[in-house]
């Protein structure tokens, strides 16, 4: 997304038992509310993702760590599951501070605030910092960043984000 200075990251938490697993799961959901896609640009983005991911992990170092970690937990945290496919697939959306329902009942993991995160490039080098923590916002503010938008009646569709 050249076009874009920078990027904000917002990041939310819903850790705990999923019921349907019956394990702990370690869940993160990222909005990125200046990136506007379709459906085919969110899946290219996922499947980038993963493949960087792997690429990563290929090489050694940081990534390799986290990934092995990961796979030492439970051999099915590769990267094409850490980077859900249901994220793309538009089936359903949890809004902040809203519990995941399990046959007919609440699962316990409701989606809570973890942080915002700006991102820039700076001489080709990705750059990022932390904005704000888990209590920095109010919470409607953190709802009001979480949102899905919307469009007024007959207004059309926003250009999506150019990119490469």
């Amino acid at each position: 997304f050249p076009d874009l200075p920078e990027i904000e990251l917002v990041l939310y938490k819903a850790h705990g038992w999923q019921k349907e697993k019956e394990c702990f799961k370690a869940s993160f959901h990222a909005l990125w509310p200046l990136l506007i896609v379709d459906r085919a640009r969110a899946h290219a983005v996922r499947l980038a993702t993963v493949q960087r991911f792997d690429d990563e992990s290929a090489r050694g170092g940081e990534i390799a760590d986290i990934q092995k970690k990961l796979r030492e937990a439970d051999d099915r945290n590769a990267w094409n599951n850490v980077f859900d496919e249901a994220s793309v697939k538009g089936g359903s959306f949890r809004m902040p501070f809203c519990d995941k329902v399990y046959k007919g009942g609440w699962e316990g993991r409701p989606i809570l605030p973890d942080a915002v995160w700006q991102f820039w490039l700076d001489h080709g080098k990705v750059r990022f910092c932390n904005q704000y923590g888990a209590h920095d916002l109010k919470a409607e503010q953190w709802a009001e960043r979480g949102r899905v938008r919307l469009l007024a009646e007959g207004s059309g569709f926003p250009p999506l984000t150019s990119w490469e």
